[in-house]
């Protein structure tokens, strides 16, 4: 180290001084010390008073301690997050959705006939054109692509006409057509003739009572001719006043197109219908 170097350097001089002391004996310490030119650099400066203390010691420059960079460990990567796939629970708790029913459509094709029934008796006098009743099928009715139509689907008649015999040799008349075909609440519209075999005629109320009136006049008028007993005046009499009435209602002609309760007939389509089941 270069601070004990320095140390012997100063004793060597401080022990030349003290032999040069001795050997001037009387000589003052003021004039032995007095010039301090003559003496060593490091002598000269304890004389002054300086101590070593003061002396500068520079130590030699240490090397530079090695800085060892930090090792920083390698921090291993998160493994990767573990993709699990649910279980299927065997019983759900969502609401069960119901599937719409199937539909399938189906035609029935123009010209087809279809049985049907009609409802309560109706008559001339009671029906006018354009009025409307209803009827119903009599049996299931096929369509293509396996639709069937029920028995008992209704079928909407129109009036087409209606007229009351007023005199001999004017007939009366009752016809109707197919206007819709309704089942499954669902409604078609159709058109189609109906056949008017079940079309009746029947004589109007006035008739029977001219036929009464006529027997009641015989029976009078046979009592007044007389001849015979009574009874048979009266029955001669009666069966010629009834004669005479018919042929007086046959004059007139009064008689009513009319289709019973329950009457079966036959209509005809006049186009295809496309349907579903």
């Amino acid at each position: 180290m270069r601070s004990n170097l320095v140390m012997p350097r100063l004793l060597l001089p401080l022990a030349a001084m003290a032999m040069m002391m001795t050997a001037c004996g009387d000589k003052k310490a003021d004039d032995t010390v007095g010039d301090v030119s003559t003496l060593p650099d490091s002598a000269s400066l304890l004389l002054r008073g300086d101590s070593v203390a003061a002396v500068e010691v520079i130590p030699p420059a240490a090397p530079a301690p090695t800085v060892q960079a930090p090792v920083v460990a390698e921090r291993p990567a998160p493994p990767a997050p573990r993709r699990t796939t649910p279980r299927r629970s065997t019983t759900s708790d969502a609401p069960a959705v119901s599937r719409a029913p199937r539909v399938s459509t189906g035609t029935v094709a123009a010209g087809t006939t279809i049985g049907v029934s009609s409802g309560a008796k109706v008559c001339s006098n009671t029906l006018g054109v354009g009025d409307r009743l209803t009827a119903t099928t009599n049996s299931a009715i096929d369509a293509s692509n396996g639709v069937t139509i029920p028995s008992g689907a209704r079928v909407g008649l129109v009036v087409t006409k209606s007229k009351t015999s007023g005199s001999q040799g004017d007939a009366a008349e009752l016809e109707f057509d197919v206007r819709s075909l309704s089942y499954g609440g669902e409604t078609y519209e159709v058109s189609g003739t109906v056949a008017t075999d079940a079309v009746v005629m029947e004589r109007k109320g006035g008739d029977a009572k001219k036929v009464a009136i006529g027997a009641a006049a015989g029976a009078v008028i046979g009592n007044v001719i007389g001849g015979g007993s009574r009874a048979q005046r009266t029955v001669v009499g009666a069966a010629a006043g009834g004669l005479a009435g018919a042929a007086a209602a046959a004059a007139t002609g009064d008689r009513l197109a009319c289709l019973p309760e329950g009457s079966a007939m036959t209509i005809r389509l006049g186009n295809s219908v496309t349907v579903r089941n």
